[in-house]
């Protein structure tokens, strides 16, 4: 254990000196100057505004309980599997983004991605066979991964540097909101009109807004490589 902590000692000694930036002032213009970067922007703009709209109407996860007891008529272990398949979809996606190389016509496959990640929610709204269910979700979460990759590299890549901890923490905020938004607006109108017409609608929807965003987004959608967004600085 001695000679461990040795070794890190040292180790953290021999680190290269890093730059030492000066603090930027704390004045209203350098608070909100990540959220009007992000308006100015419309790389990032319609990044950041896909995904909270897009989760917002289509997220389904909250539903995933009623969907197990009244719909599929399925038990504990099963909810379970279905709990997990996003993460299962994501995690394969992630493991082959890794070892691809560099992504082309990352804009268009940016679209595509999010009307296949909402076309896997009218397809687990619709849908009284477990395994189907399943299917549906584990693309659900391989879709998003897909989605995630670009939106959050462009975002990177398209702030500048003294920006991009402030815009960083815009997408956050944005993320986290559009998250427990859809939640509250699957739980609400689970309560009006039922869980699939719930989910259903909420995919239509939420393909209305990637197809409205392909048209509206034409930079984005047009862009080639992800590096290509550094020139919108």
């Amino acid at each position: 254990m001695t000679l461990l902590m040795s070794v890190a000692a040292i180790s953290y000694l021999l680190l290269p000196k890093l730059p030492q930036l000066s603090a930027t002032s704390r004045s209203w213009e350098s608070i909100v100057g990540g959220l009007r970067f992000v308006i100015s922007n419309s790389i990032v703009l319609g990044a950041i505004a896909l995904d909270l709209f897009i989760v917002m109407l289509g997220s389904v996860m909250v539903l995933l309980p009623i969907y197990a007891s009244d719909i599929l008529k399925v038990g504990p272990e099963e909810l379970g599997i279905l709990r997990a398949m996003p993460a299962f979809g994501a995690v394969a996606v992630g493991v082959l983004l890794a070892k691809s190389g560099e992504m082309r016509r990352c804009g268009y496959k940016l679209f595509i991605s999010l009307v296949v990640f909402c076309a896997s929610i009218i397809l687990f709204g619709v849908s009284t066979n477990f395994w189907l269910s399943v299917f549906a979700l584990f693309v659900y979460g391989a879709a998003d991964m897909v989605s995630v990759n670009i939106r959050l590299s462009l975002i990177q890549i398209a702030t500048p540097d003294n920006l991009r901890g402030r815009v960083s923490a815009v997408n956050g905020i944005f993320i986290s909101s559009s998250n427990e938004m859809g939640d509250v607006r699957s739980g609400a109108l689970t309560a009006l009109i039922g869980p699939v017409a719930t989910a259903v609608v909420g995919g239509i929807m939420a393909v209305g807004v990637a197809v409205a965003g392909g048209l509206f987004f034409t930079k984005l959608r047009k862009l080639d490589k992800i590096n290509d967004a550094a020139a919108s600085r």
